[in-house]
C-alpha cells in the first residue's frame, strides 16, 4: 500500500560558505511505500517524464539506510565509485557508491549504504549533497524528521509481519534453514572483479526476509563492509542461488521469518 505523506513545509535553507549552490527543490511530496517486505520513501526533484528521484530504504532492524539517486538512463555494468554525502554545510562523509543502469526499468541508479545513526543525527537537515560518478546533486530535503517517524511505524509493522526480533521469537518453533551451506554459494568467481583488483575485503551483515515457501523476499544490508560491490554481491548471490526450508510456526505450518547472516570477503587462503 502506498501512502502519500502529509505535506511538510520546507524550512528556509541557510547558505553557509559563500557561493554555495542553492539546493534543487522537490517537485513532489515524500511518498512512503509500505511494501510487503520493505519500507521505501521517495521524492521527485525533476519532471514526470525525466525524473530525478531520491529514495531511502532502511534495513528491517533499522541499522543501515540505503540511499539511492535514480534517473532515466541506458543500461550499464555495475561499478563501484568513490563518493561523498554531506548534510547541510557539515563535513562531507566519504563513502563507496554503486552505480549501474537497469536495462528493464531504463533507469540509472547510484546506491549508497549509510549507518542509520547518521540519518538520526541529521533528521533536521534541510539539504543533502551527494557527489560521485554521474551524480552531483544538492537536494532540499525538508521533512526528514517526519520521514524517519514514518519509517519507525513502517518498520514496526514489517517486524511484526515477518516475525523479526525477540518480541516475536515465540511464534516460531523452527527457524528457516538453508538447504545448503551459504558459504558454498560464494565461489571464487563470485568475488567482484573490481573489488578483487582493488584488494577490497570486509564483512557484510545481511538480513533476509524468507516467506512461507522458503523464497528470499528481500535482502538488506545490516552491517556494511564499506564497499558497495561486496555489499551488493552478497545480497545478489543469496537471493539468486539460496534456497531455504521455511520457518515453522507454533501451529506447525510454514510462516514468514527473518534470517541474519555474515559474509566474510577475503582474498587469498
Amino acid at each position: 500500500m502506498t501512502r502519500t505523506l502529509r505535506a511538510i513545509l520546507l524550512t528556509a535553507v541557510t547558505i553557509g560558505a559563500m557561493g554555495a549552490a542553492e539546493p534543487r527543490r522537490p517537485t513532489s511530496r515524500w511518498v512512503l511505500d509500505y511494501g510487503d517486505a520493505q519500507c521505501v520513501a521517495s521524492r521527485n526533484y525533476a519532471t514526470d517524464d525525466k525524473p530525478l528521484f531520491l529514495a531511502l530504504k532502511p534495513s528491517p532492524t533499522g541499522s543501515v539506510m540505503r540511499v539511492m539517486l535514480i534517473r532515466n538512463g541506458a543500461s550499464s555494468d555495475a561499478e563501484q565509485r568513490p563518493a561523498s554525502v554531506r548534510f547541510d554545510d557539515k563535513a562531507a562523509i566519504a563513502v563507496k557508491a554503486l552505480s549501474y543502469g537497469d536495462s528493464k526499468a531504463k533507469r540509472q541508479v547510484a546506491s549508497i549504504n549509510l549507518p542509520i545513526e547518521t540519518f538520526a543525527a541529521n533528521r533536521a537537515a534541510s539539504s543533502i549533497e551527494v557527489k560521485g560518478s554521474w551524480f552531483n546533486e544538492r537536494l532540499a530535503v525538508g521533512g526528514l524528521t517526519g520521514v524517519m517517524a514514518e519509517f519507525d511505524n513502517c518498520l514496526a509493522n514489517l517486524r511484526e509481519v515477518w516475525n523479526v526480533g525477540a518480541a516475536y521469537r515465540g511464534r516460531i518453533t523452527r527457524p528457516a534453514q538453508s538447504r545448503r551451506p551459504l558459504r558454498d554459494l560464494f565461489l571464487s568467481g563470485s568475488y567482484p572483479q573490481q573489488a578483487m583488483m582493488e584488494g577490497n575485503t570486509g564483512r557484510v551483515g545481511l538480513a533476509l526476509l524468507i516467506d512461507e515457501t522458503g523464497k528470499v523476499a528481500d535482502c538488506m544490508i545490516e552491517e556494511t563492509s564499506g564497499y558497495a560491490t561486496l555489499d551488493t554481491m552478497s545480497c545478489y548471490t543469496i537471493t539468486t542461488h539460496a534456497r531455504f526450508e521455511p520457518a515453522i510456526g507454533a501451529d506447525g505450518k510454514p510462516v514468514k521469518s527473518a534470517s541474519f547472516h555474515r559474509i566474510n570477503w577475503r582474498i587469498g587462503p
